[in-house]
This record gives structure tokens, sequence and C-alpha cells, in this order.
């Protein structure tokens, strides 16, 4: 087999890269907390740009979740505040100065490409590329790459999803939401540099929301601040969005469409960190939209191993184990794997 007969690099295209300073975000922040940044009109457009352009999901929807968004936004402005009164050189301070950049990824999936590249794959696939620990993935700090589970349309929310409670701990990523189309199936967001502004162990998940375990301490506040100026707590996020079970019930989930879109989907995200990168993920797509943990750890799989990538899946509270596939031999391969997945409908 050639060398590069497992790589898939070559079939992707940058389609947009857009980089904040963290001075820039802020004043952003700002807006949308006030309401200041006027929506697209429906006239104007096919159909509104962008998520939101204000905070009225935190401000108006009361509960345990946006109270604690709220605070931990609070948080930031009391941060980068104390940082600009106290320097008169801010406007050149390396810090806020700092960029935070958003890439959208698009994958260019011929079906010849699929073909060649997945159905007839020697490579070996190792499950032990995946770890698994009963923790919430918003709590693990050792790795620099997660995975966000989100909806086409990205953005914040008053509740407590995985991709809420991203957004509630990483101030910083909602300006981006402005910025984002709507995701198509061959297309991902990542978002790098963005601060995560609680500590670990400090937030807990409780009836559907989320909320801090104690109330909060000026000295654990401190110690949260100087990790970030130390260049601690910066996180790469990778947006992916999963098919929608729950509200597509034409789809068949092991069909070779379904399958084959998932993988692509994953890959394109993994694909863009460093090889050997460890990545914090989960259930992806498991929780709304319906899809099988089974399948989807085994797909999440595959991408890494395309990728040369390792992944950390948390599994919140539950004792998880890949499942025994009789099917398959020790040595598993690629193509092996993907017939033993794919369950054409009407077999």
């Amino acid at each position: 087999m050639d060398d590069n007969e497992n790589e898939l690099n070559s079939l992707q295209t940058t389609l947009q890269k857009v980089q904040l300073s963290r001075l820039q975000i802020v004043c952003l922040l700002s807006c949308m907390l006030i309401g200041a940044i006027q929506s697209p009109k429906k006239q104007l457009f096919k159909k509104i740009v962008g998520y939101d352009t204000s905070l009225r999901e935190w401000i108006y929807k009361e509960n345990k979740s946006t109270t604690t968004y709220c605070k931990i936004l609070n948080r930031y402005f009391n941060f980068i505040y104390n940082l600009i009164i106290n320097n008169e050189n801010y406007l050149n301070d390396p810090f806020l100065t700092e960029n935070i950049y958003l890439k959208r990824v698009k994958f260019n999936d011929t079906q010849e490409i699929i073909d060649n590249k997945l159905f007839t794959n020697d490579l070996i696939i190792d499950l032990d590329i995946c770890q698994f620990k009963m923790d919430q993935m918003e709590n693990i700090f050792e790795t620099k790459y997660l995975t966000v589970f989100c909806n086409k349309d990205i953005g914040y929310g008053s509740n407590a999803t995985q991709e809420e409670i991203i957004f509630g701990l990483h101030p910083e990523l909602l300006p981006f939401t402005m910025l984002c189309y709507t995701l198509k199936d061959d297309e991902i967001f990542t978002i790098d540099g963005a601060l995560r502004f609680i500590n670990q162990n400090e937030i807990q998940f409780e009836n559907r929301h989320i909320s801090f375990k104690e109330e909060e301490q000026e000295e654990k506040i401190k110690e949260l601040h100087e990790r970030i100026i130390n260049g601690n707590n910066r996180f790469t996020f990778l947006f992916m969005d999963a098919l929608e079970f729950d509200s597509n019930q034409s789809l068949q989930e092991r069909s070779k469409e379904c399958i084959v879109r998932e993988i692509i989907k994953a890959y394109t995200a993994f694909s863009q960190c460093p090889l050997n990168s460890l990545i914090t993920t989960g259930f992806w797509g498991c929780g709304a939209f319906m899809g099988t943990k089974d399948i989807k750890m085994l797909i999440q799989i595959i991408a890494a191993s395309l990728s040369n990538v390792k992944l950390l899946c948390c599994t919140f509270k539950e004792e998880y184990k890949l499942p025994t596939i009789k099917e398959l031999k020790d040595k598993t391969t690629l193509s092996q794997l993907l017939q033993y997945l794919i369950i054409e409908p009407n077999k």
C-alpha cells in the first residue's frame, strides 16, 4: 500500500478564516450585551446571516444555567477592565491584542474518492486510541482540543446542552456566532485560542442545568486570572454537527450515506489538529439527535485513525465500554469495520 493512501488531507479546502483580537472581542461582547448590534433584515438575505447579535437568551430567561453564564461573563468583563485601567499602553498589550481565530473547513467529497479511500482501505483500526473517562468534557483541562456537538447554526442558549455550556464557559466564542453561516454536511468550524473562565471542578450539572458548586471565592478567581495571564486555559474548539435522526425519520443511521457523512464530518474536524494530538470528545449526536452511542464512537475512532490523533471520550457518569464485535478479527481494517457498521435498509 502507498504511504499516502490512508491520508485524506489533500481533499480539504479552507473556505474562510477570520481573526479577532481580544480587544475587538470585548467591544463586540459589550455591544451584544446592550443590544447595540442590529440583526440583518430578512428581506436583504435569503435567510438571516449569523445566529444572534444580542445576549437576550441569557438576560430574559432566568434559570440556573443563564445565571451561571452571566456570572462567568461578568468575570470576563472585570478581568479585561482591570487589565485596561492598569495599563496606559493597553492598546499594545500582547495579551489584549492576542488573536482568536475562526476557520471554516470544507471536505471535497466526490463519490469516487470516498469509495477509493474508505471502502478499499487496509488501514488497521486500533480501538485503543480512544480512552474513556467518567467526567464532563468541560471539566477536562489537560487537552487543548475539544469537540463541540453543535447545531448547524452554532450558538449559545439558555439551557445546558453541551454546545450551550461551551459558549457559557468561554465568552470569547460568542461574537463569532455572528460570523458563521449554516454548516453544510461537508463543513466544520474551528475556533482557536478562546479562554475558559472557570476553574477545574468549579461547575456542577444537575436537573438539566449547570451552576457553581459553591459561592465564588476571590482567591480562586485570582488563581484563575494568573493561569490565564501565564498562557493557560486556551482551547481549540472543533464544531461538528451530527445528523438529526430525531427530526428526519427518513434517515437510516446505518446506511452507507449516513455512516460516510458522519465519518467525513468527524475526519474534517479531527484532521485540523496536529498529529498525535489528544482530542476531548464524547457521545456526539447521541442526545436530542438520537444517535446510537456504539455507532457514533466507532465512527469517531475511524476518523481519529485516519487523522492520526487520539481521543479522550468523556461519558459523564456512565461506565461505558466499546461493544465486542464478534464479526471482526483482532486486527480490524477500516474496510472491515465499515462493512460491519453499514446495514442498508431492507437488508
